[in-house]
């Protein structure tokens, strides 16, 4: 009650017939009447009623101070959650950013192989690398497969940069749910970074960082330093496609040497029904690969001709006609690959290059013509394998090389039986020659240096060595005056010595100079026993280069297997320099 209520109540008890009113407070009742002063009265009861009035204020004043505390709690308490998330999204970002691969663009380039050809300078020898690849650019690839793996993998490709912000987002929802097919949403860029950059994780935590990897990289990294072409050469050159089955490579990787693969033909001719079948392999090439799980291929491939109807990039017409070709029709005839076929030859020309150029074929991308030839090769490739003789036993072993006598060049090697990839090569491995070092320490010195000829006349019968050791022919027998030829055809022991003790006595540097003169290596000291063959060794890479020289009219040429190196990056060309 106030003030002026309080007023209006005397003045009532004034005009009343009442004696007196009480007014109830905290403590009791107050007392009113007419005989109390009209200022005493009021000031008492507006104490009382200020009082009360003080003290609802007061209550009010902390109900609305409590509301506002808890307002301002939730506000603070909400500010700092948004400080800690954001807090921790700069530090994950910075996290991504501090621990990605350095952006080496070497890598985005995939390598060539090196390619040797035979010695006619187009029949392919063999291919080398980690992948059999033979790159392309954006030119040479037909648009319908750009089409195809646009739609297929990345169809908003040419919009973004680097990232699919829609499709990012309903993968990730995807995923939370538990939807096993969400997905990835890896964009074309993100794909080229992973295969160049990161790994294959997908689960955990470090699939959460190699993801934001991939796209941290790919926004920033890729995207921004190269065009949407550039990138597309990236991904199409990278993918490996299959095994070749052969030891010279790992595989063979990008569409080029996949359509020469499967279809036979290069990327640039390829159809809609061959492009559907490729663009549906670099999800997974294993899985699609059209030689072993056509039905599986079938099936991707009507998904990729399904995302390019829906795309607007061909018709449900066409669509329909190219699941009307059977996939074996597409296909060529895959030939079993001689696994190993020429093996010590592809070894000696890559240590050959190495040591001439300093490049090794195996990781720098080279074009070679060799000086192999491909019909006298596969005549050893089956002498390896038993089709032309048969080895009595298991362990039988041969070394074999074949020099062009014209040229000097190799025309064949044969490392032996069961030759194995940078194993012993028995072509390149010393071994005493036996018999067949007569032509090359005896008889060749004796005519050479001592006018001899094949008439000449050698007795066959018992004798020593200077050093008075025993020497006998393999039967034990003499046949007294032989001529050198019919020596030579016999292989008799006791003329050649006498042929080399000739010449030895005469100079005994003939024989030396001679020998070395053919590429001969006899060792510190030439003992006796070399008419014969008995000396550290000699390879039959260099025999038959020595003995070559004898068809030639005595010009020696160092054995080599190639003619001409080409360096695929630049084109720099290195010509063999021959040795006579």
């Amino acid at each position: 009650m106030n003030f002026n209520e309080v007023k209006e109540l005397i003045s009532i008890l004034d005009d009343s017939k009442l004696a007196y009113f009480e007014l109830e407070n905290e403590d009791g009742y107050i007392k009113i009447d007419k005989s109390m002063s009209r200022d005493y009265v009021p000031n008492k009861i507006q104490n009382e009623v200020s009082a009360i009035e003080n003290k609802e204020e007061k209550q009010h004043n902390n109900t609305i101070s409590s509301k506002i505390n808890i307002k301002e709690n939730m506000l603070s308490i909400i500010l700092i959650g948004g400080i800690v998330v954001i807090s921790i999204i700069l530090l994950f970002a910075l996290y991504i950013i501090i621990s990605s691969p350095d952006f080496d663009k070497e890598k985005l380039y995939s390598k060539e192989s090196s390619v040797l050809y035979y010695n006619d300078g187009k029949t392919e020898l063999a291919r080398l690398g980690q992948y059999d690849r033979a790159l392309v650019n954006y030119e040479e690839l037909p648009q319908v497969l750009i089409d195809a793996i646009v739609a297929t993998e990345d169809s908003r490709f040419f919009q973004h940069s680097g990232l699919d912000v829609a499709r990012f987002a309903k993968a990730s929802v995807g995923q939370l749910i538990g939807n096993d097919k969400a997905g990835g949403a890896s964009t074309l860029t993100m794909q080229v970074v992973k295969r160049a950059y990161t790994s294959g994780e997908s689960h955990g935590i470090k699939g959460i960082v190699r993801k934001f990897t991939d796209i941290y990289m790919a926004v920033f990294k890729v995207e921004s330093n190269y065009t949407k072409e550039e990138i597309i050469e990236f991904y199409v050159n990278s993918q490996w496609f299959g095994s070749t089955g052969s030891l010279n490579n790992s595989g063979f990787a990008g569409v080029e040497q996949a359509c020469q693969n499967f279809f036979g033909k290069s990327v640039s001719d390829i159809s809609l029904a061959e492009a559907s079948i490729l663009a549906g392999m670099f999800q997974n090439p294993g899985l699609y690969n059209p030689y072993t799980k056509p039905n599986n291929t079938r099936k991707r491939q009507k998904i990729v001709l399904t995302l390019m109807v829906n795309h607007g990039y061909i018709t449900e017409e066409e669509k329909n006609a190219v699941l009307d070709i059977p996939i074996e029709s597409l296909l060529v005839k895959k030939d079993n690959v001689a696994n190993g076929d020429s093996r010590a030859a592809i070894d000696y020309i890559i240590n050959e290059v190495a040591n001439d150029t300093g490049y090794d074929l195996r990781e720098t991308p080279m074009k070679i013509v060799t000086t192999i030839d491909k019909d006298v090769q596969d005549v050893l490739n089956k002498l390896e394998k038993g089709e032309i003789y048969e080895f009595p036993n298991e362990y039988m072993q041969e070394g074999i090389a074949i020099t062009d006598m014209e040229t000097g060049g190799l025309s064949a090697i044969s490392g032996g039986r069961n030759y194995s990839a940078r194993g012993t090569n028995r072509a390149t491995t010393k071994r005493q020659p036996g018999s067949t070092a007569k032509i090359l320490f005896d008889y060749g010195p004796y005519i050479e240096y001592l006018n001899g000829s094949p008439a000449t006349l050698f007795l066959d019968e018992e004798t020593t060595y200077s050093n008075g050791t025993p020497i006998k022919n393999a039967d034990g027998k003499y046949n007294g005056l032989m001529t050198m030829r019919d020596a030579l055809a016999a292989s008799r022991n006791i003329p050649a010595l006498r042929a080399f003790q000739a010449v030895y006595k005469e100079n005994p540097d003939y024989i030396k100079n001679f020998v070395k003169n053919l590429g001969i290596d006899y060792g510190g000291e030439l003992y006796e026993s070399a008419a014969i063959g008995g000396f550290d060794g000699v390879s039959p890479v260099q025999m038959s280069a020595a003995y070559a020289a004898y068809g030639r009219g005595g010009y020696y040429i160092k054995p080599y297997s190639y003619t001409e190196a080409t360096l695929l990056e630049n084109g720099k060309v290195y010509n063999k320099t021959l040795e006579k």
